[in-house]
């Protein structure tokens, strides 16, 4: 398998993938610098806020769309909008090892993903 190389990679696909993405987005990030990857099948997306509805009984809680970032003014960030913007995602790709003095991460499938700059957002599991 060949190895592929980024500026950026995100590991990780939940709300703070979504929210860093939309953030290089802004500051400029170039086609092909940035990949995120995710054990998950799915771009990352807004996990709807039901517990605030169960904790504050006297008001609603705002329940975003899927692939929403809540702080943006409800911008979609679909799977396209990442394409749009140069950011690879790399999807249904668990990472098992990261050789920090290296840098480089390896999948359970045995690819090897080399960055300058990581950011672990792999939420709390």
């Amino acid at each position: 398998m060949a190895e592929k190389s980024f500026k950026y990679v995100i590991v990780g696909g939940g709300v703070a993938a979504g929210y860093a993405a939309r953030e290089f987005s802004k500051q400029g990030v170039k086609p092909g610098e940035l990949a995120i990857i995710s054990k998950e099948a799915v771009a990352p997306y807004e996990r709807p806020a039901l517990s605030k509805a169960y904790l504050f009984p006297e008001g609603f809680a705002r329940l975003p769309g899927f692939h929403v970032c809540v702080g943006s003014g409800g911008e979609r960030l679909l799977p396209e909008w990442y394409k749009e913007n140069g950011i690879e995602l790399i999807l249904s790709t668990e990472i098992v090892k990261a050789d920090l003095a290296a840098k480089t991460l390896i999948s359970a499938a045995g690819e090897s993903f080399k960055y300058q700059i990581l950011i672990i957002a792999t939420g709390s599991t």
